[in-house]
């Protein structure tokens, strides 16, 4: 027979615990958590298993008046869900997932639902109905949109016991953004030891400045970006830089860029997210000494050399000859 309250069902349940990594919660190995039961025997010398908290509910409903005991939730917070894009509501119905965890670990898991802008929902997170220290998380759930970033409320001592306890709005993504992608292809011009490089631009965002600097070897490259997942083609030729290269994107060293060697050039690949970006590609290699320009040559040094070598011939062919002519 299982173990479970004979009244309010109550029984063991599967809980784990979190761990934090990179701003998200990751749930751990999962324990089964036992409820408190306790035995109570009946009138008749029966028995049966119940909660403590059934238990200490049924003690107090025989010995106080049921109006005595009742408790209301006065404590409420409201929700709204905008449109990144238009900043306007983004209609309902809206799920909130609320997960209510306590050093770690998960006490409970559930859903409410927003209809409106400024929805109001009663609930319990205050010191009288909740420990201090417990962690609230919620998370906007929408049809067509992105799931929205996480908002942590914290029962502590100084929150209220009844009121308004938080007034919060979600920001939401499209999950197909309504402007369409433009793809701008632009040739920037380079000019080091004398010598013209054409670098090659296929990009969706908008290119606010392009520069080289031959101190440190790189080319800077400024964007803005009013996609979600803006991206960047980069052609460099071999004559100009070769790898291997390093790119940052707002200073932050990225690893997760393409890297593809042609036959005269090198393409690099990169995305990154909306906004405006500073991104810049080092190479430790620049200019190869042996594609350098070759030396240009006098046009009559040919001739002047041939007049040379003719001369000396007829010179040695005199001399060859009057020594014949004394012997």
């Amino acid at each position: 027979m299982a173990k479970q309250c004979a009244i309010c069902e109550k029984k063991g349940i599967m809980s784990w615990r979190l761990k934090k990594l990179r701003g998200k919660y990751n749930p751990t190995i999962k324990t089964r958590k036992q409820p408190n039961l306790q035995w109570v025997r009946l009138i008749d010398s029966g028995k049966i298993l119940l909660s403590l908290v059934t238990v200490s509910l049924y003690f107090l409903i025989i010995n106080y008046p049921v109006s005595a005991i009742s408790i209301p939730i006065r404590s409420f917070f409201t929700l709204n869900a905008v449109d990144s894009e238009t900043g306007e509501f983004v209609g309902g119905p809206i799920k909130i997932q609320i997960v209510e965890e306590l050093q770690g670990t998960i006490l409970d898991m559930y859903n409410l639902t927003v209809f409106q802008p400024g929805d109001i929902k009663y609930v319990p997170w205050n010191p009288g109905f909740r420990d201090s220290g417990l962690k609230v998380h919620l998370t906007a759930l929408k049809d067509g949109y992105f799931e929205s970033e996480p908002y942590i409320f914290t029962v502590d001592e100084t929150t209220p016991n009844e009121g308004l306890l938080f007034d919060y709005t979600f920001i939401m993504q499209l999950e197909s953004p309504v402007k369409a992608k433009v793809i701008h292809e632009e040739t920037h011009n380079v000019e080091l030891q004398g010598r013209q490089f054409d670098i090659e631009l296929i990009t969706s965002s908008e290119v606010l400045d392009f520069g080289f600097k031959e101190s440190s070897k790189s080319l800077s490259i400024s964007i803005n970006e009013t996609t979600i997942d803006g991206l960047l083609d980069v052609s460099i030729p071999n004559t100009f830089m070769e790898g291997p290269f390093t790119i940052t994107i707002d200073n932050v060293l990225i690893i997760s860029f393409l890297e593809t060697t042609r036959d005269d050039s090198v393409l690099l690949s990169l995305t990154y997210t909306t906004g405006m970006h500073d991104i810049t590609i080092k190479s430790w290699n620049i200019v190869n000494p042996k594609i350098l320009p070759p030396k240009t040559s006098n046009p009559f040094e040919f001739i002047i050399i041939a007049g040379v070598l003719v001369v000396f011939g007829i010179g040695v062919w005199y001399a060859l000859r009057f020594r014949g002519k004394k012997k």
